[in-house]
């Protein structure tokens, strides 16, 4: 069986541009944003997962032991549904989790200041 080529369409519909349309869809295709007040709800939970994030990496830094795995496995599932967030190539969104994530860790660097690490 030899494989298919792809056709126009698909080519098309794989372009990876940059927009700033706030009729996504976001992570899944369920997660519509259609209206202003979901696109405020998707900004919401966008800050929420960087501080959730942000909080996961703080008490790995702090406290060792039994808290540890969970913790870890957490991060690293947040940390994968931002990159699939990112993925959606919306401006708006990627400039809200760039700023969500830098304040909150600026508000944990503050709170531990022993994360700066002296060369």
């Amino acid at each position: 069986m030899e494989p298919m080529e792809p056709t126009a369409d698909d080519i098309a519909s794989m372009a990876m541009t940059l927009n700033t349309y706030y009729d996504n869809w976001i992570i899944f295709k369920g997660f519509e944003t259609k209206t202003g007040g979901m696109w405020l709800a998707t900004i919401v939970f966008i800050a929420f997962l960087a501080f959730l994030s942000e909080t996961a990496g703080y008490i790995l830094s702090k406290y060792e032991g039994k808290l540890s795995i969970p913790f870890y496995c957490m991060l690293k599932t947040i940390s994968y549904v931002q990159m699939l967030i990112v993925m959606t190539y919306n401006i708006q969104i990627i400039f809200t989790l760039i700023i969500c994530q830098t304040a909150a860790h600026f508000f944990f660097l503050k709170k531990n200041p022993l994360r700066i690490q002296k060369e």
